[in-house]
C-alpha cells in the first residue's frame, strides 16, 4: 500500500462490479424468499418485533437515552432494555425517509425489509479487502461467491432481520479486515472505533475486543513494525470508546454497573488498560525489549482488570448473575443460541460444527498452501483469530455464524483449486463435471447436506411444534380488544406488543427478570398462588397458545399449574374464556374481578 492510499482503498482493484452482482442477486433472492412474510410483515423472531416496537417509541418522541419499554411490566414501571439505539437510529431514519413519498404503514413495511439487505453490500466489501490481503483476484473472486452462498450467517441479513445480530457480524469482519495488511496508527484507531460501536451494541463484542486486541499485542512482541497500529488501538480505547458509549447511551452508561452492557466496570477495564499501553508506547525506553513489552502488556492488564474489579465487581458474576434459578433453568437455559455446544441436541451439534469443520479444514489446508508467498502471515493471523472465534463458538452457539464467516475464506482456495484443475482436464467431458464439482466446496453444499443427513438417521429431530398464535389474522383478533395487559409466555409478549396496543407483563430480555420470575412462577403454579401473581402484575386477561413450544414446557413441568389448566380446558373460578377473541391454538381468558362470579363458556374440547 502506497503512502497515498487509504485503508479504506487498499484492494478496491476492478472488483466492486462483481460485489455489486453478487449484492444485487443474494437480495433479489431473499426478497423474492421472504416475499410472503413482507406482505404481512410476520416478524419471525421475538428480538425482531420487539426491536420495532422500540423504533415506533423512538420516532413518537421517547427520549434518547430513555430505553424502558413502558407496554411491558406497565404495573412495575416498565421493562427496561440494554439495546442500542444505534440500531434504532437507522431503521428510524429510514422509515422517516420512506415515509416522504410512501403511506406510514408501507415506509415502516419497506424500511424492515430493505434494512438488512442494505447491510449485505458493506458485509460483501469487508469480505473483498478481507480476500485481497490473502490472495489474487481469481481467489478475490471465489471467496465472494462463498461468502455470497453461506446461509449459516447470510440468514442474519433476511428481509425483516432488524434485531442487531447483523451489524455484530459486521463489525466482527471488519476488525478481521483491520488486522491484516500494514499496521499503521489509522487503522489501530479505526479499529478502536469499530470495537466500541461492537461492545456498545451488545456486550458480545467484548470477546472480539479481547481476541484482536490480544492479536495486535500479539503482533507488537514479534515484530515491532507493528507498534504503531497496537498504540492507535490502545488510544482508541482510552478516548474513542468511552466518548462512543457516552454519545448513544448517556453518561449514566459510565457511571452506573450494568453488567449486561458496555457500562462502567467494562469502561474502567478499557480505559485503563488502553492507556497504559499507549502512554508506556510514548516512551521507547520502556518497550526496547521483549521482556519490557511483556511487563508493560502485564501491568497494562493487571491494571485493567483491577479497574473493573474495584468498578463493579458485581459483574464477576457475569451479565446474567442477578437471574433466580426459575429464570435461568427455564428461560435463559432454553434459549439455544445462547448455550454451549455441549448442551445441544445431537442433531444441533452436527449441522452447527460441520460447516466448521470444513471450513476450518479448508482454512488449515490454504494457509499451508500460501506458506511462503507475500499473503503468508496474514493467512496466519486469520487462523488465529478463526482458531480464538471457534473456542467461542463453542461455548456461545450465536457466534457460531461469526466463526463460519471467518471460515469462509477457508473454502475459496479448495474452490479454485478444484475449479482450475477441472480447466486443466484435456477432455471437455471431463471438465465440465470437474467444474462443477466446486459446488462441494461451498458452505451451503456443508450445511444442507449435514441438514439432510440427520434428517435420514433421525436423531432426536427438534421439539416443538410450529405455532399458530403469532399470525396475522390471530393477531388481529387481539387488536380488537380495548387497551389491556396481557398475562402471556414470554415469546407471544413482542408479537402483542408490535400487533396491537396492549400491554404485556414480560417478555424474553432479561432486564425485566422480576416479571419474567412472575410468569414462569405463575404459569407452573396452582391456585392460589397463579391467581395472586397475575393479579399482583396487573393484568386483565391470561393468553396462551397451546402449541407454542415455551406453553408445552410450562404444561410439562407445572403438572398441577395454571398452564395445564387452561391447556386442558379447565380454566379456575377467577378466568372467563372468551371465545370470541380466541383464535386457532390462541385462547385468551378475562380476569374477573374478586367478587364476580365466573361467567361464561369454556372451550370445547379438541
Amino acid at each position: 500500500m502506497t503512502s497515498r492510499q487509504s485503508i479504506w482503498d487498499y484492494g478496491k482493484g476492478k472488483d466492486w462490479p462483481i460485489v455489486l452482482l453478487l449484492w444485487i442477486m443474494v437480495a433479489a433472492a431473499m426478497l423474492y424468499g421472504h416475499s410472503s412474510q413482507i406482505a404481512i410483515l410476520q416478524l419471525g423472531d421475538p428480538d425482531d418485533a420487539l426491536r420495532l416496537v422500540q423504533v415506533r417509541d423512538l420516532l413518537a418522541g421517547q427520549n434518547w437515552y430513555d430505553l424502558t419499554q413502558y407496554r411491558i411490566n406497565p404495573a412495575g414501571g416498565g421493562g427496561q432494555l440494554h439495546w442500542s439505539r444505534f440500531i434504532d437510529a437507522q431503521i428510524a431514519a429510514l422509515i422517516l425517509l420512506f415515509g416522504q413519498f410512501l403511506p406510514a404503514v408501507e415506509a415502516e413495511r419497506w424500511a424492515v425489509t430493505l434494512y438488512p439487505l442494505l447491510l449485505i453490500l458493506p458485509l460483501l466489501l469487508v469480505f473483498q479487502r478481507i480476500l485481497a490481503h490473502l490472495g489474487d483476484r481469481m481467489f478475490v473472486f471465489a471467496g465472494l461467491f462463498a461468502a455470497a452462498t453461506n446461509f449459516t450467517f447470510l440468514h442474519y441479513f433476511t428481509p425483516l432481520r432488524i434485531d442487531h445480530h447483523n451489524w455484530q457480524l459486521l463489525l466482527s469482519l471488519a476488525m478481521l479486515w483491520l488486522a491484516l495488511g500494514r499496521a499503521t496508527f489509522a487503522r489501530g484507531l479505526v479499529a478502536a472505533l469499530v470495537i466500541s460501536i461492537h461492545v456498545e451494541i451488545s456486550l458480545e463484542g467484548l470477546p472480539y475486543l479481547v481476541i484482536f486486541g490480544g492479536l495486535f499485542a500479539l503482533d507488537w512482541l514479534r515484530d515491532p513494525e507493528t507498534a504503531p497500529r497496537l498504540r492507535g488501538f490502545a488510544l482508541g480505547l482510552g478516548v474513542l470508546t468511552p466518548a462512543w458509549i457516552a454519545l448513544w447511551r448517556g453518561i449514566d452508561a459510565l457511571t452506573g454497573v450494568y453488567c449486561d452492557a458496555f457500562s462502567r466496570p467494562y469502561v474502567a477495564g478499557a480505559v485503563v488498560t488502553g492507556l497504559i499501553v499507549a502512554a508506556a508506547m510514548a516512551f521507547p525506553r520502556l518497550t526496547d525489549g521483549l521482556g519490557k513489552k511483556i511487563a508493560v502488556l502485564g501491568v497494562a492488564g493487571a491494571a485493567g482488570g483491577l479497574a473493573f474489579i474495584l468498578s463493579g465487581a458485581a459483574c464477576l458474576a457475569g451479565p446474567f448473575g442477578n437471574l433466580s434459578p426459575l429464570v435461568r433453568i427455564f428461560w435463559y437455559e432454553g434459549v439455544m443460541e445462547g448455550q454451549p455446544i455441549w448442551n445441544l441436541s445431537t442433531s444441533m451439534q452436527v449441522t452447527s460444527f460441520a460447516p466448521t469443520v470444513v471450513g476450518f479444514a479448508g482454512m488449515i489446508w490454504s494457509a499451508r498452501h500460501m506458506a511462503g508467498t507475500p499473503h503468508a502471515h496474514n493467512w496466519w493471523r486469520t487462523v488465529m483469530v478463526s482458531v480464538a472465534s471457534i473456542l467461542l463458538s463453542l461455548v456461545v452457539l450465536r457466534t457460531t455464524s461469526t466463526a463460519h464467516a471467518y471460515l469462509a475464506v477457508g473454502h475459496a482456495l479448495i474452490i479454485l483449486a478444484i475449479f482450475n484443475w477441472g480447466r486443466s482436464l484435456p477432455s471437455a467431458i471431463q471438465r465440465v463435471p470437474a467444474t462443477v464439482a466446486c459446488i462441494v466446496a461451498l458452505p451451503l453444499t456443508t450445511l444442507v447436506a449435514s441438514v439432510a443427513f440427520m434428517q435420514q438417521i433421525a436423531i432426536d429431530k427438534p421439539g416443538g411444534m410450529p405455532t399458530d398464535c403469532i399470525t396475522p389474522a390471530a393477531i388481529r383478533k387481539l387488536a380488537a380488544l380495548p387497551p389491556t395487559t396481557f398475562f402471556s409466555a414470554l415469546d407471544f409478549a413482542p408479537a402483542i406488543l408490535v400487533g396491537t396496543d396492549h400491554s404485556v407483563i414480560a417478555s424474553g430480555h432479561h432486564r425485566n427478570h422480576r416479571a419474567i420470575h412472575r410468569v414462569l412462577s405463575a404459569f407452573m403454579s396452582a391456585d392460589p398462588k397463579a391467581e395472586r401473581l397475575v393479579r399482583e402484575a396487573g393484568a386483565t386477561r391470561v393468553a396462551i397458545c397451546r402449541n407454542l413450544p415455551e406453553h408445552l414446557n410450562f404444561v410439562k413441568y407445572g403438572k398441577t399449574g395454571l398452564a395445564r389448566a387452561l391447556h386442558n380446558n379447565t380454566p379456575p373460578p377467577w378466568l372467563v374464556a372468551e371465545p370470541q377473541f380466541s383464535m386457532g391454538a390462541m385462547r385468551i381468558y378475562r380476569v374477573l374481578p374478586k367478587t364476580q362470579p365466573a361467567v361464561g363458556t369454556k372451550p370445547k374440547p379438541e
